[in-house]
């Protein structure tokens, strides 16, 4: 993993992701708006990982309720939102068996799509949603290796954490293990990671947002080449990641000090 670090852009943008994310630990505004802070948070990262699934919802309606009914999009919002819900119980799992935290998450990503009896588990065949069309798909013998290797990276690389995080976002929209929902997973995978390493241990920034900003289309442009195997690939999969850290960590505290300038002022008297 260390090596990753000398490929093009990327020990610097996980420098500069890592300052973002710092500064959110130590931002009074944000500490003193927590509560407010923390509903929008989800409802904008539920938004975000939900589009670039392919529901695209109104943020408005994701925090009315209304983007949630029995519709294709409506269930992949209500799954992008237990997840949500879900990540902090699985900060504990993670640290000791990432791999079973993962399964969790493709079983609340895969209800009402998969069956029963594929919920949470690794696919065995080459059959597997793909709403970003990234294409390339590894074939199903190399999926529970893939994992399991990904998994000892994730509890023992001392790699710095928004790296790590990194390629386990790209390896899990890569490899595509599970029948569907896997760009939530990916997502949600990664944050876990962030949060285990002590990084983001609240759940407060909104990488999704980042993500989302940068488009669909990149980002499956950016899976696919991670998924060719070259070290630029590699580099531009970890540089889009930890921009979008940078984003998502900018966007909690633009929405912090917001909140502070649309409060009314208090009355001298």
């Amino acid at each position: 993993m260390q090596p990753l670090l000398a490929l093009p852009g990327v020990e610097q943008a996980a420098a500069d992701a890592r300052t973002d994310l710092d500064a959110l630990l130590w931002n009074r505004t944000l500490k003193a708006q927590l509560t407010h802070v923390r509903p929008e948070v989800v409802a904008r990262s539920v938004r975000a990982t939900a589009a670039l699934e392919g529901a695209d919802v109104s943020l408005a309606s994701v925090r009315s309720g209304a983007a949630v009914d029995g519709s294709p999009m409506g269930r992949v919002v209500a799954a992008a939102q237990l997840m949500q819900a879900e990540l902090p119980s699985l900060v504990g799992v993670a640290r000791t068996a990432p791999a079973q935290a993962w399964a969790r998450l493709a079983a609340i990503a895969g209800a009402g799509f998969a069956a029963d009896d594929e919920l949470g588990r690794p696919r065995s065949d080459d059959v597997v949603s793909d709403p970003l069309n990234v294409g390339l798909l590894p074939p199903a013998v190399d999926v529970l290796p893939r994992i399991q290797q990904l998994s000892l990276i994730s509890l023992e690389s001392d790699a710095p954490a928004v790296v790590v995080s990194g390629v386990v976002h790209a390896e899990l929209l890569g490899l595509r293990p599970f029948k569907f929902g896997n760009g939530l997973v990916a997502r949600a995978a990664a944050r876990l990671v962030l949060a285990v390493r002590g990084v983001d241990v609240d759940f407060l920034a909104v990488p999704e947002s980042g993500l989302l900003g940068a488009g669909r289309p990149t980002y499956a442009t950016v899976a696919r080449g991670y998924l060719d195997g070259g070290a630029d690939g590699v580099a531009r999969s970890l540089v889009l990641w930890c921009a979008a850290l940078h984003e998502g960590a900018l966007e909690t505290a633009n929405l912090a000090n917001s909140l502070i300038d649309s409060e009314p002022a208090e009355d001298p008297r």
